[in-house]
């Protein structure tokens, strides 16, 4: 890496001509600078930096400020207070022991650009704890004298009161959070310093944090200041309400398959545009028509599931369910891990004295990426930094690494589980002793963006399936933004036996739409044949977060089930945010939200939201709260249903 404080000199010239006068000369500049780079060019990034740093801050276009707050914030481990350190200045001076001019002068430019904090950045979801250790924000309405001294005070109150643990990545309060303070609505901003709102804001950002959410949460979303004003939670409200009509449409389909075919349904609701759908359904045990009933189900599965045990201790290489999780790990867990040991080199070229945090998870990660190999073809892998994102959207080594160890050490246990439900279940069914059992399995079966080339693994667990001595009905749910040809139905038609799957609506060959699927599958449904479905119906309307939230009372009509995609917040605190795809954009929501004093993970408590619009407050509990039996606390871990 070159000497820092000899920057290129086309770098200088271009971040010059990136604060031009003339718009076209400005752009051509911008473009030059932040064009994709082949494997993220990490020398390309640091000289960007030192060429900024060389240029006065008038003179820098919002855009390389922006770089610069991005990098800076990157540079965290965890974008939250570190542990058991002696504060930001030693970890800043640790990592640039040998760029200390770099150290002082990016500091001293962020430190200036928070004094006069512009309005381009206020929406930046930056973590709040590094940002006030560089210096404090100080928005335009507080930069008068009074305002500014009564702003500052509280500032000191607010870094007291985080203290310094570390917190979920989805509770991290950031920038945006704080913005709500002197923004009354995305486009109206206080005059002067509001003790009142700075209570009310503030408070709601200090409120001590809960997770699972608890089973008396609030039927409707409350009222609350900050980023969930009034229109803003009405949205969200109108869309869970919305959303629990998919819900109740796949719970109304599936409990009718299995009623009228006297079968287990096995229920896959594909992640993540269809992982809502798991959330539809009670326990099995809560499906029987009392309880005393449920308890035995219990007792009898848990039999078999000990005799499986008896039979099999070892889990050996041949088997099936080994084979699928080699295929698993490799599908989901390698990309994510991958792109986040990537994103540790990075770092260590920026900042050497990482080097050894990426040491040690090339280390725990050997079985899945060779850590010789990595370092060979680091320079060279196919991906490009993102820039700051949201500190819940960030993949974090440890967090990657207790996922990855937890599915391990669960998966055989949960096969075991899944044989012995249908095997009982469809016992039962025969002697009459239940009306219908559906088991719901949320799991990223089939990764859309890969078109027809992810066809392996789901056709893999259809042989599984179909192999059992009782099969279940399958019924696959999978949602898109697509008029005609999503991805799955491209896959299904290049790979699998005409004989094998039935699709409907676009997943379909024009036959049947949604709406026909309940009386359809009623006469035709028989196990060994993938039934593949929207949630709701064949509506393509395709709605952006943004452009619902940019309405204070937005048209959802007609309602197109596909909004939800890319939301990685929607699913933050459940156990469908590690199937979500790598994260290219900012979210626009927070991840967490305020209820009875207390910070929820906004996807707990939306889950919860809809399981008590579907099921009613009584039995909306279900797999959330595992404790009820400890047999299906298990499956539902099993099947991320939770």
């Amino acid at each position: 890496m070159q000497d820092p404080k000899t920057p290129d000199q086309g770098l200088r010239r271009l971040v010059q001509r990136a604060a031009h006068p003339n718009p076209q000369v400005r752009e051509t500049a911008l473009l030059a600078l932040f064009a994709p780079r082949d494997g993220g060019d990490w020398e390309h990034w640091s000289g960007v930096l030192e060429a900024a740093l060389g240029m006065p801050l008038p003179a820098l276009d919002r855009e390389l400020i922006t770089f610069l707050l991005d990098l800076l914030c990157w540079l965290e481990e965890d974008g939250s207070p570190t542990r058991g350190r002696a504060g930001k200045v030693g970890t800043w001076k640790r990592r640039f022991a040998s760029r200390k001019d770099s150290l002082q002068g990016a500091r001293g430019r962020a430190r200036a650009v928070l004094r006069r904090l512009p309005g381009y950045l206020q929406s930046r979801p930056y973590p709040l704890s590094p940002l006030m250790a560089w210096g404090p924000p100080i928005p335009k309405p507080y930069r008068r004298p009074s305002s500014r001294r009564a702003w500052l005070r509280c500032l000191r109150l607010l870094g007291t009161r985080m203290g310094r643990q570390v917190p979920p990545p989805w509770s991290v309060v950031t920038l945006r959070d704080l913005a709500s303070v002197w923004m009354r609505s995305p486009r109206v901003q206080l005059a002067r310093f509001d003790r009142g709102r700075w209570l009310r804001v503030g408070r709601a950002m200090l409120y001590p944090i809960t997770c699972p959410v608890r089973a008396s949460c609030c039927p409707k979303i409350p009222p609350q200041p900050g980023f969930w004003s009034r229109s803003r939670r009405c949205v969200l409200d109108r869309l869970a309400e919305r959303t629990a009509e998919e819900l109740v449409a796949i719970r109304r389909l599936a409990t009718a398959v299995s009623r009228k075919k006297r079968r287990v349904v096995l229920s896959l609701h594909n992640a993540t545009l269809a992982a809502c759908g798991g959330w539809a359904f009670e326990s099995l045990g809560e499906q029987f028509p009392d309880p005393e009933r449920g308890r035995q189900f219990y007792r009898r599965v848990w039999e078999r599931v000990r005799r499986a045990d008896g039979r099999s201790q070892e889990a050996t290489e041949a088997s099936i369910p080994q084979s699928l999780w080699r295929q698993w790990e490799k599908r989901l867990a390698r990309p994510k891990v991958l792109f986040a040991l990537w994103e540790a080199w990075g770092r260590s070229r920026l900042a050497p004295s990482d080097a050894a945090f990426l040491e040690r998870y090339l280390h725990l990660f050997a079985s899945l990426v060779n850590p010789q190999e990595f370092m060979d073809q680091a320079p060279t892998l196919p991906y490009a930094w993102p820039g700051w994102l949201a500190p819940h959207q960030r993949l974090s080594l440890p967090r990657l690494y207790g996922w990855w160890q937890g599915r391990r050490v669960l998966w055989p246990r949960g096969w075991t589980l899944l044989e012995a439900f249908l095997a009982e279940g469809r016992l039962w069914l025969q002697e009459g002793r239940v009306e219908s059992l559906v088991l719901p399995w949320i799991d990223k079966f089939f990764i859309s963006s890969r078109r027809d080339g992810d066809a392996g693994y789901l056709r893999a667990l259809f042989s599984f399936l179909q192999g059992l001595e009782e099969p279940p009905v399958i019924l696959f749910w999978e949602d898109t933004a697509r008029s005609a040809d999503p991805s799955l139905a491209l896959a299904l038609r290049k790979h699998w036996e005409p004989d094998q799957f039935l699709g409907f609506g676009v997943f379909g060959d024009g036959r049947w739409g949604r709406q026909d699927a309940e009386s359809i599958l009623g006469q035709i449904a028989r196990p060994g044949c993938l039934y593949v479905l929207r949630p709701l119906d064949d509506t393509h309307h395709p709605m952006g977060l943004k452009e619902i939230f940019s309405s204070p009372s937005p048209n959802l009509d007609p309602y197109d089930s596909s909004w939800k995609d890319g939301i990685h917040a929607l699913y933050a605190g459940t156990q469908v945010e590690p199937l979500l795809s790598l994260p290219t954009d900012a979210d626009l929501l927070p991840a967490w939200i305020g209820w009875d004093r207390c910070r929820l993970p906004l996807g707990a408590f939306f889950r919860r939201r809809l399981r008590r619009l579907v099921l009613g407050r009584n039995r909306s509990r279900g797999p959330a709260d595992p404790g009820r039996d400890h047999v299906w606390g298990l499956y539902a871990r099993w099947a991320n249903l939770l």
